[in-house]
This record gives C-alpha cells, sequence and structure tokens, in this order.
C-alpha cells in the first residue's frame, strides 16, 4: 500500500480548511438558528437574541414617537455601533437624546419653577450662607443697579466665562436679569451641567424693587464703583423703562 507524500497531504489539509472556511461564510447564516439577514447583527439587545441595526432603528423611531425617549436612545445607540457612518442615524440619535433630556427636565419641573422669592433670597443673603449672584443683563442694566455681590455675565456670553462658576456643583447660585426671562434659560443650561441648586430672583430685579418699594428693610441694591456708574437719584427705587428692553426678549 502507498503512502501518500508530504505534498499530498499539504494539499489535503488546505483542501480541508477551505471546506471549512466555506462553509463558516455561507451566507452570514447565524449558527443558533440559521436565519439570514443583510446587515451586522447584535447580540443580546433587551430579551432579543439577535436583531439586525434596521430592527434596532424602528424600534427606535416606534419608542420615540410613542414618547419613549430612553429606550428610544438605546436602540438608537446600538444601531449607531453597527452602522456608524450614517448621517440619517446619527441625527435620530441626537434628536433622541436632546428628547430624553427636555422630557427629564420638564416632567421635573417643580411648580414654583426653581424661583426664590425676594424675601427668601434677603434672609439667606442676611444669614452668611455661600450664595453666588450671577446676574445676567447687559453691563448697562447691571450699572443702573444690581443685587450686593452679584457677578455680571451678559447671557449671550455666558457659556464663555464657566470659568466665574463654581466647579462645586452643589453650590447654591441665584440667577438674575430684569423680569425673569433671561435668567430662565441660563438655569436651564446650568442644570444640564449638573448644578442642582440653581434658582431665579422670582420676577427678576423689576420686581425684586417693586417689592422693596412696598416697605421692606434691607437694601441690598449697589452700583459699581470702579466702572464709572450711573446711578439714578432715586436710588433703590430706580426702574428701567420699556424702552431700555432687549428687543428679541423683552426683559
Amino acid at each position: 500500500m502507498c503512502k501518500p507524500g508530504k505534498g499530498a497531504l499539504r494539499w489535503a489539509i488546505l483542501f480541508f480548511l477551505l471546506l471549512t472556511l466555506l462553509g463558516c461564510a455561507d451566507d452570514h447564516r447565524d449558527t443558533t438558528g440559521g436565519r439570514r439577514t443583510n446587515s451586522t447583527e447584535v447580540r443580546g439587545t433587551d430579551s432579543v437574541g439577535i436583531m439586525a441595526a434596521g430592527d434596532l432603528v424602528a424600534r427606535g423611531r416606534e419608542a420615540f414617537n410613542s414618547g419613549h425617549y430612553q429606550e428610544a436612545v438605546k436602540a438608537l445607540r446600538d444601531a449607531l455601533r453597527l452602522s456608524p457612518g450614517d448621517p440619517a442615524l446619527w441625527d435620530a440619535y441626537g434628536q433622541a437624546l436632546v428628547a430624553q433630556r427636555a422630557d427629564d427636565f420638564l416632567s421635573g419641573l417643580p411648580q414654583d419653577r426653581y424661583k426664590m422669592m425676594p424675601w427668601v433670597y434677603e434672609k439667606l443673603e442676611g444669614s452668611g450662607r455661600p450664595l453666588l449672584i450671577l446676574d445676567v443683563r447687559e453691563p448697562k442694566e447691571f450699572d443702573q443697579g444690581h443685587l450686593k455681590g452679584a457677578i455680571n455675565i451678559p447671557l449671550r456670553r455666558f457659556m464663555k466665562r464657566l470659568d466665574l462658576v463654581p466647579r462645586d456643583r452643589t453650590t447654591t447660585v441665584l440667577l438674575v436679569c430684569r423680569t425673569q426671562h433671561r435668567s430662565n434659560y441660563v438655569m436651564e443650561a446650568l442644570r444640564e451641567l449638573g448644578y442642582q441648586n440653581v434658582y431665579n430672583l422670582a420676577g427678576g430685579y423689576r420686581a425684586y424693587l417693586l417689592w422693596k418699594k412696598k416697605g421692606s428693610k434691607a437694601a441690598p441694591v449697589t452700583s459699581r464703583p470702579r466702572e464709572g456708574p450711573r446711578v439714578p437719584p432715586s436710588g433703590d427705587n430706580q426702574t428701567q423703562s420699556d424702552d431700555e428692553d432687549e428687543v428679541d426678549f423683552g426683559c
């Protein structure tokens, strides 16, 4: 009986290896269920063993349309792992993230809308407890009168001056504008950044001055001596005309 030579044995091994590779690559067939797919597959997604990227996208859109944004974010994130080069998928994922954060913010918004009443502010200010006051009005408005110790960071430049905001996100922050309109925008931005003790001066600086007229004893309204303050003769009772409002904010 003839023994096969080394060359024949080598070709036999290569032949069987080729058959094995062809069998493994047969139409991307799954070994657990034999299901054919035309896309990359992900395993272990929720209760589904194997789910195509297209199925994940469909599930994410369905969850988004029904208001289940957390589920939509998860499904679309899993789909992005499979198809990271799809611009439309990135857009859908971004919308789901924004919707989730907006839903978290609005659903958790208390009835007082994080407002600090003037008398609460004065009690806190007089207690010596740490309180950071950020006035987001324009410099001209700030020069005409502001709360004692306030730091002026105009609304549109606020995110460029985060160096003035403490890194300690437990710091109590009081935001001030003229009528609480502009400060609402900044409050939401700071809460998104993780600052949980952020409040608006209820009704804004104008409401605070009106409250002061009614007989409050404290007078924490000051001017800016270093930059040539423009303080009206009426002092703390000074109010601004509507002509000085920002046209696009009305506050």
